[in-house]
Parts: C-alpha cells; sequence; structure tokens
C-alpha cells in the first residue's frame, strides 16, 4: 500500500503549476460536466519543487472527492501561506464534522456509507493522500463545516522556473504528467524536433464545448495550433473552406448527424490523404471501425500524457 509504506522515492524538481492545472483540468472537465458541476481553476504562474508524478496522483485523488461530493461547484487554487505555497481543492459539498476530519485520512473510513457501498469508494484515497503527502514531507489536509463544503490542502516549497538550455533552444519542462509507469516506455518531455514546434494543426471535434477549450488549451500549451469543431458537419465544413489539419482528435458520439469516425473518413476524402487521426471514446464497439480505417483509439477519460506521446508519434 501506499498509505503510509514510506517507500516510495522522490524525484523532485521544480513543477509548473500552471501546467498541472490545465492537466488536470483536461482530465476532470468531461466528469465534471456529466454530473452538473461547474469546475473552476485558478492558474498561476507559480512553481513548486516537488515530485510531479506523486503530487499529480495526490490532486487527482482530491478532485476525485471533490467530484462525489461537490453540489454545484469545485475549484481549484493556490496561494501563499506561511512561507509555502499551498494549493487547495475546494468543494460545496454537504461538509464534514470537525471530530472526524483526522480519521477520513485513514484506509477504509468513510462518512455516509454505513452500508459499505462498493459503488461509493472504498475509503483508500484519502489515506492514500495521507501516505504519499508524508513521503514528499508536504504539510496537509482539510479545513470544513458541515453544511459549507471543503477545503483539502497540500503545501509545497515553492521554485524558480528552470532556466532555458540554451545549447537547444528549448525551455526546460517539468516531468511528465503521464500516469504511474506503464510496460512501455514514458513519452519524453519535450516535442523539440516535430512538427509541433512549427505549429502542427490539430483539428478537434468534441461537442462538449468546455473540454473542447480545455483539449484545445493543452495542445497549445505544447506547441501544437489547435482548431475547435463542436460536430463532424461543422469540421468537414472548415476542411471545405480550405482548413488543412495535420491531425484530427475527435469523440466518438458527437452531436449531429455524423460521428468521429465517419467525420474522420470524409474529412480524409476531402483532404485526399490518410490524416493521423484519434478517437476518443469510451465505447467498445469502436474498435473495429477504428481498426479497420487506421484511426487510433483511447479509452476515456484520455490523460494527458497519452494524448502526447500519441503526438509524438504523428509530429514527426
Amino acid at each position: 500500500s501506499l498509505a503510509g509504506s514510506g517507500q516510495m522515492t522522490p524525484s523532485k524538481s521544480p513543477v509548473d503549476i500552471a501546467a498541472l492545472f490545465a492537466a488536470l483540468e483536461f482530465e476532470t472537465a468531461s466528469e465534471a460536466a456529466a454530473r452538473g458541476l461547474r469546475l473552476q481553476f485558478r492558474s498561476s504562474d507559480a512553481w513548486v519543487e516537488t515530485d510531479a508524478l506523486i503530487l499529480t496522483q495526490i490532486l487527482r485523488n482530491y478532485l476525485s472527492n471533490a467530484l462525489r461530493h461537490a453540489r454545484s461547484r469545485i475549484l481549484v487554487a493556490v496561494r501563499k501561506r506561511e512561507g509555502l505555497l499551498r494549493i487547495e481543492v475546494w468543494d460545496d459539498g454537504p461538509g464534514i464534522p470537525g471530530d472526524q476530519h483526522a480519521a477520513i485520512f485513514e484506509a477504509f473510513y468513510q462518512i455516509g456509507n454505513p452500508q459499505r457501498d462498493p459503488a461509493r469508494g472504498r475509503g483508500l484515497g484519502l489515506a492514500i493522500v495521507a501516505g504519499m503527502a508524508r513521503v514528499l514531507d508536504a504539510p496537509q489536509g482539510l479545513c470544513s463545516r458541515p453544511g459549507q463544503g471543503s477545503v483539502f490542502h497540500i503545501s509545497l516549497p515553492g521554485a524558480d522556473a528552470p532556466e532555458p538550455r540554451l545549447a537547444t533552444g528549448e525551455v526546460a519542462q517539468p516531468p511528465s504528467l503521464s500516469p504511474s509507469p506503464s510496460p512501455s516506455p514514458s513519452p519524453s518531455p519535450s516535442l523539440a524536433g516535430t512538427r509541433m514546434e512549427e505549429g502542427l494543426n490539430v483539428l478537434v471535434i468534441e461537442d462538449d464545448a468546455n473540454l473542447r477549450t480545455v483539449t484545445g488549451d493543452l495542445l497549445a500549451r505544447w506547441g501544437a495550433r489547435p482548431c475547435g469543431a463542436a460536430d463532424g458537419e461543422t469540421a468537414l465544413d472548415m476542411v471545405r473552406s480550405g482548413y488543412r489539419p495535420d491531425a484530427v482528435v475527435s469523440d466518438l458520439r458527437l452531436s449531429g448527424e455524423l460521428d468521429g469516425a465517419q467525420a474522420i473518413r470524409l474529412i480524409r476524402l476531402e483532404c485526399g490523404r490518410d490524416l493521423p487521426a484519434l478517437i476518443v471514446t469510451g465505447a467498445a464497439d469502436a474498435v473495429p471501425e477504428a481498426a479497420r480505417m487506421g484511426i487510433a483509439l483511447m479509452k476515456k477519460p484520455l490523460l494527458p500524457g497519452r494524448l502526447k506521446a500519441w503526438l509524438q508519434t504523428v509530429a514527426v
């Protein structure tokens, strides 16, 4: 278990809060919208000294907790406090009584789930947070009152942004925000040496306006030139009007008559070539169609590291 194991060894370096928030918003915007929640990230140009992967997992757990309990709004923000930078995840849920504040960070402890319904989780998320925060030697906790919501927080030392690497012209990047290591090789943190440097034109087809914006912001941060469309028909009209994408990223289920696979097929015909294309979906029945058309397929939620790795393969 991560909670309290103390066996993890952090690899600390400067982490860009703005980039971290953009990645987390990309991951959670769709679920928040599906739950009818307003999700807001109040970004910052600050940097912190920490292990990027461990911090990302801590904030994912905070956000998962907020998504379960918020009634209408979640806010993620950072502020200076007692010489440290404190990252806070606010929700307007039912709140937690003061005598239970310490207990909720214990393994298997849950509030409001006396029947131990597994659909409501198993009470491990916050215990894992406590263990990982100890590994980082980072103070964490919460402020909450019944009926007024909760604020979960973690405090970290500030850091200076890395200096540009003059020999290559690249700006140093924070460690990858990909999920935990997998058997496949991790993407390099930079897209230097690919067409991303020149501004890869990426067409994003997504009917969720918030997710479309978040995806575009993340692509732009990596050096691409994103262009969004709310449905397949709009995307096709853009191409017929002269827009030429270098790659297409599309949801499968769209609000118009065309689904993502159909839109990609027509866009490829209009462009006269097999454009690199990626479909993001939770529908298993999309697999045969995507394979037949040579379209990459990724399941929701799409993590930033996976999208970035795919872009690296098409942007050479």
